[in-house]
């Protein structure tokens, strides 16, 4: 092989080596843009998923907020006081009901039926062998 030949040859096997190195990194690139695509794709589900308990967690923390700055106001204290604990301001009367127990009503008791008297032994034995 003459110089030029070689030289052609050599050139043609770095183009192909460069090619390949080119390739590879496309194939590369590709990969890493496909797994990032899944993985987006899978946060975006995940995320869709997650938001309606993003959204009940941050009405509940507003609910507890707001109870939490009712109860550590004077106005709760002064309602459970009075509610539950049975306090008065002074000059005020605890008043306390009691619930009326009902007085139970009498029951009517009817005096018994008198038996009847059963009658002598002779007249009822007449009675059968007549047949009255």
């Amino acid at each position: 092989m003459s110089g030029k030949g070689k030289q052609l040859l050599e050139s043609r096997q770095t183009l192909w080596v460069v090619w390949g190195a080119v390739a590879v990194l496309i194939i590369l690139f590709g990969s890493a843009f496909a797994r990032a695509w899944r993985t987006n794709r899978i946060l975006r589900e995940e995320l869709n998923t997650l938001q309606p308990m993003i959204v009940a967690a941050v009405q509940e923390k507003e609910a507890l907020e707001t109870r939490l700055a009712y109860v550590q106001s004077d106005e709760y204290v002064e309602a459970w006081a009075q509610t539950r604990a049975g306090m008065t301001r002074p000059g005020e009367t605890l008043v306390i009901g009691v619930a009326a127990t009902p007085t139970p009503l009498p029951l009517s008791v009817e005096p018994p039926l008198p038996e009847p008297t059963p009658a002598p032994f002779w007249p009822r034995l007449w009675q059968m062998v007549i047949g009255e």
